[in-house]
């Protein structure tokens, strides 16, 4: 199956290639990048087997990313600036020849959270005013804020507030709310909201779906209780294959005797493939009950299902809406790959990116795919703040 997926997604991959090469102008690539998004998610966890960060946090890569890197390198602007996690910011330097956001010999405290605030968000507006930044000015506008106001947490609120406005809306937040001199406010804007922001390429792979509780728990930094919370995704290391009219199981965990199954099922007709969140114990496979009641740590309340490159279904799951869970479901060919994400994380901008492929948006217009590596170029202009 796996062969299978990988030859149907380099066809696309290359599909796509040539519809934009011989007609730019009447085959815009968003038409399939929720189609490419489904091919690589389906092959993800043949991937990101290796990449179980719970155990193992040293990178690794593999000749897709290499060629993703390629690509920027023949493709994209000197100035271009890589924006991901650390872990491969070296690799991205050398196979890309281009400066990044975040690398081993950066992995301050400061990057971390900002890296992980714009991938954990769901505002897309201040992804872009973070990458903006970032990626123009470094570190400056906080190191201001903080001699201003002599308060880490605070200059931080006030970024995240800031980032997403425009210039001149930004502005009178910090003279008006925030009691910044005209001065000191002109100043912060000028690194915040340069006026020719470097461009920024997204790097968004598989393996970062494993590494989300280590993104997520910096990006959700509390600086006032110095303490955070993690969320995840559950990412399985098979498929099932299941026929109209059969059901199939999906093993996300398992852990001190408890197994935690994705259930699909489907029946004869169209858009009747339904699936629930299960937990049972691993020796026997009966249902796990806690005072007579089902036991269950990551309960689905969400189904998001996907068949053969449609999104046949987005709903709640009946009888579960004190789930703190989505369960997200790609199936091509009767073959069904489950991904379990925290509540957390549905509408973040890194599920938006990689598992919807940037659809609906228009700020991160996808570039480049390779199996498991998608490329994001961020759009400024078609931000809040470079309108």
């Amino acid at each position: 199956a796996f062969v299978a997926i990988v030859a149907i997604g380099l066809a696309t991959t290359f599909a796509i290639k040539s519809s934009k090469s011989a007609d730019k102008k009447h085959v815009p690539i968003k038409k399939y990048v929720l189609i490419i998004a489904m091919v690589l998610a389906l092959i993800t966890p043949s991937i990101v087997g290796a990449y179980q960060t719970s155990e193992n946090v040293v990178p690794g890569t593999n000749d897709y990313m290499w060629n993703a890197m390629e690509w920027i390198d023949e493709t994209q602007p000197d100035d271009t600036v890589i924006t991901s996690w650390w872990d491969f910011g070296y690799l991205f330097e050398v196979a890309a020849d281009r400066q990044v956001t975040f690398d081993g010999g950066t992995q301050s405290g400061g990057r971390a959270f900002w890296l992980g605030q714009a991938m954990t968000t769901d505002n897309l507006e201040l992804s872009a005013g973070i990458f903006r930044m970032l990626d123009s000015t470094g570190d400056a506008a906080v190191e201001k804020l903080v001699n201003v106001t002599g308060d880490t947490g605070k200059s931080v609120d006030i970024l995240l507030d800031i980032l997403p406005r425009t210039s001149s809306d930004a502005q009178k937040q910090l003279t008006n709310k925030y009691d910044l001199s005209a001065s000191d406010a002109k100043e912060v804007i000028k690194l915040t909201h340069p006026d020719n922001p470097r461009p920024v390429i997204f790097v968004a792979s598989s393996d970062m779906l494993q590494k989300a509780g280590w993104w997520s728990y910096f990006g959700a930094w509390d600086f006032e209780n110095q303490n955070s919370t993690n969320y995840n995704y559950y990412v399985p290391y098979d498929s099932a294959k299941v026929a109209p009219g059969q059901s199939g199981k999906v093993n996300l965990l398992e852990d001190q005797g408890m197994t935690v199954n994705a259930v699909i099922e489907r029946v004869s007709g169209n858009n009747t493939t339904d699936a629930h969140v299960e937990s049972v114990y691993t020796e026997n496979g009966e249902p796990i009950k806690v005072n007579g009641s089902d036991y269950n740590p990551l309960k689905a309340s969400r189904l998001i299902l996907i068949e053969d490159g449609y999104i046949m279904k987005n709903e709640s799951i009946k009888g579960a809406s004190d789930g703190n869970y989505t369960l997200f479901i790609m199936g091509q060919d009767s073959d069904y790959t489950p991904i379990l994400i925290d509540e957390k994380l549905e509408n973040s901008m890194f599920t938006k990116l990689y598992l919807l492929g940037g659809a609906n948006q228009n700020i991160f217009e996808p570039v480049h795919s390779e199996n498991g590596v998608m490329l994001f170029n961020v759009n400024f202009n078609n931000t809040k703040a470079g309108s």
